[in-house]
């Protein structure tokens, strides 16, 4: 294989040509980096699939194999390290922060938040400001 730019995110595309993994792995990176910036509520998936030219079934596929994780699952994951950033380094309201980060409501935020930091965002910003530096804070 080619040397590539996109390392070993290649190998896990099960495509026969090179260069149609090339191209696949360039439509998932597109949508991975759309995925990174667009707030939950505002995902589309068939909308996405229609952009970069493929059937949703095959999208979410081939996106669990190059970055492994479904594409929701991904955004979430996202969106709550968004979240946890804005926790440490803002006074912002926990609601607030949910809206921005594209949840529907501060209670499914805070239930995702525990699921995925096994704390409540509330806990989670108070154990955060006791270990942050003051070079972290400004």
């Amino acid at each position: 294989m080619p040397p590539c730019r996109y390392g070993f995110l290649q190998s896990n595309l099960n495509a026969k040509r090179w260069k149609t993994r090339v191209e696949l792995f360039e439509f998932l990176e597109s949508a991975r980096l759309l995925l990174d910036i667009t707030p939950l509520r505002r995902i589309n998936l068939d909308e996405i699939c229609h952009e970069i030219g493929l059937s949703k079934h095959h999208f979410v596929r081939l996106f669990h194999e190059a970055f492994g994780q479904p594409p929701l699952a991904y955004a979430t994951t996202r969106a709550l390290e968004r979240a946890a950033k804005s926790l440490l380094v803002t006074q912002k309201s926990v609601g607030d922060i949910a809206f921005e980060t594209g949840f529907a409501d501060s209670t499914t935020f805070g239930r995702a938040f525990l699921r995925a930091y096994s704390q409540t965002p509330t806990q989670y910003r108070r154990s955060g400001k006791n270990s942050l530096s003051p070079i972290c804070e400004s």
